[in-house]
């Protein structure tokens, strides 16, 4: 082979060459643009887990501090009911001795009631028997 054949065929390799050179530079550009990519969505999803963590944490902590609250609330409930007992009974009995005195009015009443009549009855037999002295 001739040195200008030669030559020309080191030009068709350089050139060869150098679009495969130009094709590698522009896969890795695209690589280099989905690693960033991915890097990016790495970021964001750790992210998301570490908000997704502090929720549960703060859930959890919550879902505890409830529970302690609804203990002490069914304590709370429990001494309120057994205070509520002597309570109930104190009204059951002062509304019995309520009635037995509404009853003892009554009959009182009704006494009063026959004694005014009795009195009335009196005051006539009074005034009779005045009118029969007077004609006497």
């Amino acid at each position: 082979m001739t040195s200008k054949a030669a030559a020309k065929k080191a030009a068709i390799e350089v050139e060869v060459a150098t679009a495969d050179v130009t094709t590698a530079d522009n896969a890795l550009i695209g690589l280099n643009a989905a690693v960033t990519t991915k890097t990016s969505e790495l970021t964001t999803a750790t992210a998301g887990e570490t908000t997704a963590t502090t929720n549960k944490t703060t859930a959890t902590s919550q879902k505890a501090q409830a529970t302690t609250d609804q203990a002490r609330g069914a304590a709370l409930l429990a001494t309120l009911q057994a205070e509520l007992v002597p309570l109930t009974d104190d009204v059951t009995v002062k509304t019995y001795l309520k009635k037995v005195e509404t009853d003892k009015l009554a009959a009182q009443n009704v006494l009063k009631d026959a004694a005014a009549l009795n009195l009335t009855d009196l005051l006539a037999l009074k005034t009779m028997a005045q009118e029969t002295v007077d004609r006497a």
